[in-house]
């Protein structure tokens, strides 16, 4: 920043006390002084009230979050909610010139992934970025200490744990920590480090479990993981889990943790690399959606595609996508759908399997 933003500002600052001089004056028409205000404000900017009174600056499009973090870093962190004009809004609503913003704020909250589609000044996206970062490499600590401890009880070898940590200098990291954390992310394996320590003997078999899968990307799903709350991980497609299933994490090399259900049919394959499985518990809102695979077979008939849609709208089902094949008059429809957990995707099942002339009604993967 150099001189000419400092007059800038000054001159922004002049201006708005004028303005306030005009507002507080006992000739003001408050209709006028809103005009007034629209006019002439900057069309790149915003200015924004705290609920004393105090004023700040900040980009056209800027939410409550951005608000937050302009106040002071730590009020962003546990930035819960926010009233704009003493009316709770959410963190999204983009803010308006001479709007007053009051922060709700409460020590159990922390930044999530979701919030960086709504922050959109620099100073509230590197916050929460960085915040992200370190909780992120405090979580893959955690967790490659966990493989790494049950990968060497396995072997029979958890005697010589320190002088499998200090390997770390053969892999060019700066210390144990760096190791470990790249463990936890699945970046290395345990048989990589102890083949640093000794090549000539094959203490694991090669991982090859990541050639058979397919991963979505990235979510901010809200999952627990060996004790560890709001772990980020990859679900696989070949399985789709939701609220209720019982599930296991996974560590692939370079993809990180990947869930599955416990009876996925990839289980079998990757229990052989039993030191890189993780138990996994569901930390979800209620009103979180997760999209299922629903197959159901009947005999056609006239309007069966239509009673079947009522059944899930009727239960206030959310429906994405619907495909129906009809073969020898046996009908197969495939519907995707949006459940809260796998109680809510019973409740369809049961009310679709009473649905004239159909037979089967299944959770479907394929």
């Amino acid at each position: 920043e150099g001189p000419r933003d400092s007059k800038n500002v000054d001159s922004h600052v002049k201006w708005l006390r004028e303005l306030l001089d005009i507002l507080q004056s006992e000739e003001n028409d408050p209709k006028e002084f809103m005009h007034m205000l629209k006019i002439d404000l900057f069309s790149d900017e915003i200015f924004v009230f705290t609920p004393k009174g105090d004023l700040l600056q900040l980009p056209v499009k800027s939410t409550p979050l951005d608000f937050a973090f302009e106040v002071h870093s730590e009020v962003g962190k546990t930035c819960l909610g926010a009233k704009v004009n003493h009316k709770t809004v959410p963190l999204n609503t983009v803010l308006q010139n001479g709007d007053t913003v009051e922060v709700i704020t409460s020590n159990s909250q922390q930044p999530n992934y979701g919030w960086l589609k709504y922050a959109i000044t620099s100073k509230a996206r590197n916050q929460i970025k960085r915040y992200l970062k370190k909780q992120e490499k405090e979580e893959s600590i955690i967790i490659g200490e966990e493989i790494l401890t049950k990968s060497l009880r396995r072997l029979k070898i958890l005697k010589q744990i320190d002088e499998v940590k200090n390997a770390y200098s053969k892999f060019g990291f700066g210390g144990v920590e760096d190791l470990i954390e790249s463990l936890g992310k699945g970046d290395i394996s345990v048989r990589d480090i102890l083949d640093k320590l000794s090549p000539e003997n094959e203490h694991l078999e090669e991982d090859d479990t990541s050639k058979f899968f397919k991963f979505r990307k990235k979510e901010s799903r809200n999952i627990k993981i060996e004790g560890i709350s709001n772990i980020m991980a990859n679900f696989g497609k070949c399985c789709n889990p939701i609220p209720g299933d019982d599930m296991v994490g996974f560590i692939t090399r370079g993809r990180g943790i990947t869930v599955h259900r416990s009876e996925c049919s990839s289980l079998p394959l990757l229990r052989e690399e039993s030191d890189r499985l993780l138990p996994v518990d569901w930390e979800v809102a209620r009103k979180d959606l997760f999209n299922v695979r629903m197959k159901v077979v009947g005999q056609d008939r006239k309007g069966l595609l239509k009673d079947m849609t009522e059944t899930i709208s009727k239960l206030s089902i959310n429906m994405t996508s619907v495909d129906i094949k009809v073969k020898d008059t046996v009908a197969t429809a495939i519907f995707i759908i949006q459940v809260n957990n796998v109680k809510q995707l019973d409740r369809v099942v049961r009310k679709m399997s009473n649905v004239k002339n159909i037979d089967l009604v299944e959770r479907s993967h394929k």
